[in-house]
């Protein structure tokens, strides 16, 4: 397989169906697809992809949808044994870090956490606010609108951990804010 430019390669296909309402339709398990449109399918998490060509740990890849058989452009990145995907390599990869990340159990997630975050740094709003999902398996929207609540600009504050700490030891997650507190102390 060839190497992609990911700048050249990043192009979409999109498709449309109907349905009649009456709740019918098939899962990933249901069909089995080994070739289409001349091309060899693979399977990635259960999901039936077109790898058009590998660079390290990331594939370029048309996912199949199963309902409609449109092609959607993607990138699957493989990170210690964990896929992901994304519309683009970079996100793909993200996905796949943190995905690996949510594997951990709660002791092994602080202690990465504490890694990566010393405690008199600021560091930013959006990084902490990731953290924040990683720690307490929260979605985006989720902690979002809690930092939105808070007043917290995402894009351009930065605070360091005693702060972060302070902002959340009393939200979701309480538990583990406070057991993350207790492992800077």
């Amino acid at each position: 397989m060839k190497k992609f430019d990911e700048k050249k390669s990043s192009t979409s296909e999109y498709g449309s169906g109907d349905g009649d309402g009456s709740g019918n339709g098939y899962s990933y398990d249901d069909i089995i697809i080994h070739i289409y449109r001349g091309k060899d399918v693979y399977y990635i998490n259960k999901l039936p992809v077109i790898i058009y060509s590998i660079e390290e740990n990331i594939a370029l890849c048309d996912m199949i949808n199963i309902n409609n058989f449109a092609l959607n452009r993607c990138y699957f990145a493989k990170y210690n044994n964990v896929f992901a995907y994304s519309y683009t390599a970079k996100y793909a990869l993200e996905a796949a870090m943190d995905d690996y990340i949510r594997l951990h159990d709660i002791d092994s997630r602080i202690l990465l956490f504490k890694e990566k975050f010393l405690p008199n740094i600021k560091y930013s709003a959006k990084e902490f606010c990731k953290w924040y999902s990683l720690l307490n398996d929260v979605s985006s929207f989720d902690y979002n609108l809690f930092f939105k609540k808070k007043g917290i600009n995402l894009d351009k504050d930065e605070f360091t951990v005693k702060y972060f700490i302070e902002l959340t030891i009393n939200g979701y997650g309480s538990s583990i804010i406070k057991k993350l507190n207790d492992y800077y102390k």
